[in-house]
């Protein structure tokens, strides 16, 4: 199992974090989700840096198990957005942001990361 810690909650009890990512899928606003694994923490976010532009960032910290090759995505509108198949080891984190139209933040997204042997895993739903 991943690493845990706790920390306040927003009515005062204690949350669970596995890799950071707190036992509730809310580690921040409702564009901000995640989902604790076993070896790890799926971590999906999206924001818009100007008025005109959004990006929408998929993220894996692997905090114990062996190396895994896998991909990271979102999910919109029924459409699957993937980047590039890497390896990950134990302590790292990978990462995969696509820029965006702003329309396209306020959307409804889900954080996917496809494991080869293990099968497809996903966050909770991002919206604004």
């Amino acid at each position: 199992m991943a690493q845990a810690d706790t920390v306040s909650g927003t009515n005062g009890e204690a949350t669970v974090l596995t890799a950071g990512c707190p036992s509730d899928g809310w580690y921040g606003g409702v564009n901000s989700r995640c989902t604790s694994l076993s070896s790890g923490a799926l971590f999906h976010q999206k924001w818009h840096p100007t008025s005109g532009t959004g990006e929408i960032k998929t993220w894996y910290v692997k905090s114990s198990g062996s190396a895994i090759s896998m991909k990271l995505g979102y999910v919109q509108g029924g459409t699957t957005h993937y980047g590039s198949t890497v390896s990950q080891v134990s302590g790292t984190t990978k990462t995969k942001t696509w820029s965006t139209s702003y329309d396209n933040v306020c959307s409804a997204t889900t954080g996917v990361m496809s494991v080869s042997g293990q099968g497809l895993f996903q966050t909770p739903s991002a919206h604004c």
